[in-house]
């Protein structure tokens, strides 16, 4: 996956409200909440599930797993935005459209 940019609070908006987007998640077309994990605990060696944070949503489009948006992890509101190379183009419109419900723009990396 590779970094694209991030979604920050549009001029004279206030900062985007996390527990906003984590409903948008849930309510979106194009997220999805990204699902559980089996895997080995590195320091027990057990297994246990991996669960993501609820900030953190899949981008979906046409049935393909195209990238993901998530609350940045230094809590600085704002939404870090990547895509799979491929599906660049399709997670860019996908991050205006939540960038503009939620007040806010989307700062594209340069390519």
């Amino acid at each position: 996956m590779e970094l694209i940019g991030h979604i920050e609070a549009g001029d004279g908006h206030p900062p985007i409200d996390k527990d906003r987007w984590v409903d948008l998640v849930q309510s979106h077309p194009s997220l999805r909440p990204v699902p559980p994990v089996l895997g080995i605990n590195p320091f027990t060696r057990m297994p246990c599930e991996f669960i993501a944070p609820t900030s953190t949503a899949k981008v979906i489009e046409r049935g393909l797993d195209c990238g993901m948006i998530f609350w940045a992890e230094d809590e600085s509101a704002c939404l870090v935005v990547e895509a799979n190379d491929s599906e660049r183009e399709s997670v860019v419109a996908i991050a205006c459209g939540i960038a503009q419900q939620l007040g806010g723009r989307l700062v594209s990396l340069p390519i």
